[in-house]
């Protein structure tokens, strides 16, 4: 069962691209990853919720739609600020150098990514006892690539990851299963605590069933969360 925390300290109104530390504030906190995202919310409301994440990252190079965001039920939008590739990838400490160029490129390619916008958005949940504030990075790139250059080169990883093998036949690669690429990135670094799978998706190898979650994303399957366990 993911556990409650307190915003990191750093969290509030002011978060911006432009300051200088926030790679490395992103990578001590609890950040939810969620490759192929699309316009899912799902992450936002299985971690948010319950206060288990403040801190959330969005990946998708086909759909970035910030829009998604307002008039979400308890959360009003404090700021949104967009980015561009060369914004994103400096203030991440980013290298545009792919572990898997030769496959990937088949789908989408660099002058793709570099043309696109990335999104910041801040937002916020009052209560009669207290104001929390949650960030949402919406980012324009490819997924395995920024697993790897953000967390897995600094021996890192993602609090929790949602896999959803949606089948669209937009992703040149699974996330989820034992051969996946995205799996093979994440073993570089530190194994996320939890993965949110989906029913048609494979669940990574040492990752025990802790409960079921519900319906999620635009075909509405079956999401369940697992627990890491021992390594595989």
């Amino acid at each position: 069962m993911v556990t409650s925390e307190a915003a990191p300290d750093w969290l509030g109104p002011k978060v911006s691209f432009a300051d200088p530390t926030l790679s490395k504030k992103l990578r001590d906190a609890r950040v939810v990853f969620y490759p192929g995202a699309g316009n899912d919310l799902h992450a936002l409301e299985i971690f948010g919720s319950s206060g288990a994440a403040h801190c959330f990252i969005n990946v998708d190079y086909d759909a970035v739609d910030r829009n998604i965001f307002r008039n979400i039920p308890g959360y009003s939008i404090v700021s949104t600020e967009s980015i561009d590739f060369a914004t994103l990838s400096r203030a991440l400490d980013l290298a545009v150098v792919h572990p898997y160029e030769h496959l990937w490129q088949k789908f989408k390619s660099w002058p793709d990514i570099k043309e696109g916008q990335s999104n910041l958005i801040l937002l916020k949940r009052e209560s009669a006892k207290r104001v929390e504030y949650f960030f949402i990075l919406q980012a324009f790139v490819e997924a395995v690539w920024f697993y790897n250059e953000f967390w897995a080169k600094h021996g890192r990883g993602a609090y929790a990851i949602l896999l959803q093998d949606h089948g669209f036949g937009l992703n040149w690669t699974q996330f989820g299963g034992p051969e996946s690429h995205l799996y093979e990135m994440a073993q570089r670094g530190t194994l996320p605590d939890y993965l949110v799978v989906a029913e048609n998706t494979e669940v990574w190898p040492g990752y025990e069933r802790d409960r079921s979650i519900g319906p999620g994303g635009s075909a509405m399957h079956m999401r369940a969360l697992f627990r890491r366990g021992q390594p595989p």
